[in-house]
């Protein structure tokens, strides 16, 4: 290390030194700090205890939502297709995902040995 380094980590190390001397907490901060968390600890023993009634009318709500949310999610949606001149792509309606894509002009290979002049439309993906 040169001189120029050696300075530096000295000074550093003095500014991080008298920053931490100059920020300590007095003595009656922390005792004032210490009874700020025992009063917040009396009042979570507390509200645990409240709770716990309200926890049992909560989870019988909650199980009637899923119930019905398990209901109207297990509706099956509608197949929407979109086409133009090269491909057709479906789409569901139950979250508007993509459920197949097709290419007009290619066709797969056992399609193609076939020559018989039609064109399959070739699967790009499936459901």
């Amino acid at each position: 290390m040169d001189k120029n380094t050696l300075t530096g980590l000295v000074l550093i190390g003095l500014i991080f030194a008298t920053f931490t001397i100059f920020n300590k907490p007095s003595k009656e901060e922390i005792e004032a700090r210490k009874k700020e968390l025992a009063k917040q600890e009396i009042v979570k023993e507390d509200k645990k205890v409240s709770s716990s009634k309200k926890t049992e009318d909560l989870s019988n709500h909650t199980l009637n939502k899923k119930k019905k949310l398990s209901e109207k999610t297990s509706k099956k949606g509608k197949t929407i297709l979109l086409e133009n001149e090269k491909l057709i792509i479906s789409f569901s309606t139950k979250g508007g995902i993509v459920e197949s894509v097709r290419l007009k002009e290619f066709e797969t290979y056992h399609d193609y040995v076939k020559n018989d002049g039609k064109i399959t439309p070739l699967y790009l993906f499936k459901k």
